[in-house]
C-alpha cells in the first residue's frame, strides 16, 4: 500500500490537498453538482495562446501553442457567452515528437506519458491551479478531462519505460498488427496500448484518480 501511495502522491505533485492548501479553500465541495450547469468544452492546445505576438491560424496536426494562461486571458468570453463551467482537454505530460505512422502529435493531450507531469507545451502545475483559481473567482466551475485507460504510442520497451506509472509491459494489452482492407503494406504494429484492467496493481494505481 505504501508504495503505490507513493507513486500517487510523489514529490510537487498537486492534489486535492496541496489545492485547498494553495487556493486558501479548506473546505471541499462535498455538494457540488453539473446538473443545470453549462460547460463550455475546450481543446486547450488549439484554443488561445498566453501571448500577444503572431496570432495566425493552426493547421495540421503539430502543436498550436494554446497554453492555461491562454484560457485564463479569455475567461471574459466563455463567461459573457452564460456558460458555468470550462471542461478542459488532458494538460499531462505527452507522449514527444511526432507518431510516424499518422504524422501526429500529443497537442490534444489524449497521449499520456507521465501522469504526474504538467506538458510544457501546456503550461506549468501553477499555471493549472491559477485557472482553477480564476474560475472559483467567477463563480465558475473547472471540469478537468482524465484518461486513463491508454497512453500515447509505443514503438518499443524504451518508450514503455518513459511512462509513469504505468511502465510495465504487464499492465497493458497490446494489440494485435492490423492492415486496412485493400491495403498492399504489412500490418503495422499497433502504436498504442490500452492500460490493462486486469492487473491489480493497475487498478490500485488509478482508482484514487478516478474516486
Amino acid at each position: 500500500r505504501g508504495s503505490v501511495h507513493s507513486q500517487l502522491n510523489p514529490p510537487g505533485v498537486i492534489n486535492e490537498a496541496t489545492l485547498m492548501l494553495r487556493t486558501g479553500d479548506q473546505t471541499p465541495k462535498k455538494n457540488f453538482t453539473l446538473v443545470g450547469k453549462s460547460v463550455y468544452f475546450l481543446m486547450v492546445d488549439r484554443f488561445a495562446r498566453d501571448h500577444g505576438g503572431d496570432e495566425k491560424g493552426c493547421q495540421g496536426e503539430g502543436w498550436c501553442g494554446g497554453t492555461l494562461k491562454g484560457i485564463i486571458r479569455q475567461l471574459d468570453y466563455i463567461q459573457n457567452m452564460g456558460f458555468d463551467c470550462i471542461w478542459i482537454t488532458p494538460v499531462v505530460k505527452q507522449f514527444e515528437g511526432m507518431d510516424p505512422t499518422n504524422n501526429q502529435t500529443g497537442y490534444h493531450g489524449y497521449w499520456a506519458y507521465k501522469w504526474f507531469e504538467i506538458d510544457p507545451h501546456f503550461g506549468s502545475a501553477r499555471d493549472l491551479v491559477a485557472l482553477s483559481e480564476a474560475l472559483h473567482k467567477r463563480g465558475m466551475c473547472l471540469v478537468y478531462d482524465m484518461v486513463v485507460n491508454h497512453v500515447g504510442p509505443l514503438f518499443s520497451e524504451a518508450d514503455l519505460a518513459k511512462v509513469a506509472p504505468f511502465s510495465k509491459p504487464e499492465y497493458f494489452h497490446q494489440r494485435k498488427p492490423t492492415k486496412l482492407a485493400g491495403s498492399k503494406h504489412a500490418p503495422q504494429q499497433r502504436q498504442r496500448r490500452n492500460v490493462g484492467e486486469h492487473d491489480k496493481s493497475v487498478t490500485q494505481l488509478r482508482q484514487p484518480w478516478i474516486f
